[in-house]
């Protein structure tokens, strides 16, 4: 529909893939059915669900280890000692019956290795501070997090669990690690 965001319910293009570039996370022009044979792009966006390049997810080799939310994002600066990368190898629990393995929100949502990224405390998708360290498809090393899924309105949500504004707005930060 006009003027519903990528990677929306409603937006008709499906997920919204990137890739970790010299110019920052590029948005690629790549439709859902050539995701699952290209190992162009290392991270795709859905409204809450973000998921990696890697496992049943696609062809890629792109992991991720969470590393918590007890450092802030600007102190990471290495990987911490028993940081454990994983590829999406959860989203299906037996490839043969398609059975789903959920995220635990109660959504029905499929789990990924970035799902904790949010919570879902009473009825608003409240971010966790959770940093995440990504191995990307081209062997960089980058510290992400997700900080927002409201329009302006993400600080009521993790305050009060008050839904004040558009979802599926998402926003994230990031950085190489040297």
């Amino acid at each position: 529909t006009a003027g519903a965001p990528p990677g929306s319910l409603d937006a008709p293009d499906g997920w919204v893939y990137g890739k970790f570039t010299d110019d920052g996370l590029v948005k690629l022009d790549l439709l859902d059915d050539e995701a699952f044979d290209s190992t162009e792009w290392d991270i795709a966006f859905r409204r809450f669900v973000v998921r990696l390049n890697s496992g049943y997810s696609g062809p890629g080799c792109v992991s991720a280890a969470n590393i918590g939310a007890d450092d802030a994002f600007e102190d990471v600066s290495c990987v911490p000692e028993g940081a454990t990368f994983n590829i999406e190898d959860a989203f299906l629990s037996d490839p043969d019956t398609c059975t789903l393995v959920p995220d635990g929100s109660g959504l029905g949502s499929a789990g990924v290795v970035l799902q904790n990224w949010w919570h879902y405390p009473a009825g608003c998708v409240a971010t966790t501070g959770n940093v995440y360290l990504i191995k990307s498809g081209d062997g960089r090393l980058v510290k992400f997090e997700m900080t927002q899924y409201y329009e302006d309105a993400q600080p009521a949500c993790n305050d009060d669990d008050s839904i004040e504004g558009a979802s599926a707005h998402v926003k994230a930060r990031f950085a190489f690690l040297q």
